[in-house]
Formats: structure tokens, C-alpha cells, sequence
């Protein structure tokens, strides 16, 4: 069986998911920037600049345009500190609004990945690999 663990990230565990033992063990960080039924919405600056401070994926829900301009705001600033960074994977894209901002980071280069329920051309929903390149 192969299978793999995300980690959530919270406003004060970004330490521990940045060490070995844990690294051993997930695939990825997950970030909740929208309220969750678990109550997971990060908050710390201070975390949210430090998790890509570690190679995993980070997967983040942001809850809208808001939430991703957020995020993306984190990712370059860690770029100034850390250099290379792990891939940016923005969990249910579903604004127009979104789609711009994920389209406009391309174009510059980020390395952002993204899905979305949007149609594309009122066709299949855009997946992974339609925003890769």
C-alpha cells in the first residue's frame, strides 16, 4: 500500500513540521486560511512565512481572491529568505477573480499549481497539468 500524510499547518506547529522526524513522515503541509469545521485558520504571519521554509508541498485552501493575494504574498517574501521553495498547490479555485490571480502568477514564473471547479470554455473543470505551463 502506498499512501501519503498531510500535516496542517496551525499558528504555532510550523517548528515542528519543519523537523526531521516529521519530514519523514508527510507529503505535504496544508494550510487553511478560510474558517474550517475543525478550526484550523492560520493566522500567524510569522507561520505562514516559515512552512515554506521546508521542502514539502504546501497545499492551501485560501477561501477566495483575498486568501490567495495572502498567500502569494508569503511565498515571494520566503523566496527573498530561503531561495528555492517548495511547489504552491491552491486547493478549489472557484472565482473568475482567482483564476486571474493564479494566471497572472504564472506568467511571472511562480511555481503555483492550482485546481478548480471553473470550466474551462464551459468545458471539463482546469486541473493540474492546465496551469503548469
Amino acid at each position: 500500500m502506498n499512501f501519503g500524510l498531510y500535516v496542517a499547518l496551525t499558528d504555532t506547529n510550523v517548528d515542528i513540521i519543519k523537523g526531521q522526524e516529521v519530514q519523514e513522515l508527510i507529503c505535504g503541509v496544508k494550510i487553511y486560511l478560510a474558517e474550517t469545521t475543525g478550526g484550523l485558520t492560520v493566522s500567524s504571519d510569522s507561520a505562514l512565512l516559515e512552512v515554506f521554509g521546508q521542502p514539502k508541498h504546501v497545499l492551501v485552501h485560501t477561501g477566495g481572491p483575498e486568501g490567495l493575494e495572502r498567500i502569494l504574498f508569503f511565498y515571494k517574501k520566503a523566496q527573498n529568505r530561503f531561495g528555492t521553495l517548495p511547489v504552491l498547490y491552491v486547493c478549489h479555485v472557484s472565482t473568475h477573480e482567482e483564476l486571474k490571480i493564479v494566471e497572472r502568477e504564472k506568467a511571472k514564473g511562480t511555481n503555483l499549481l492550482m485546481r478548480s471547479g471553473l470550466g474551462n470554455n464551459g468545458q471539463r473543470p482546469l486541473a493540474i497539468s492546465d496551469t503548469m505551463n
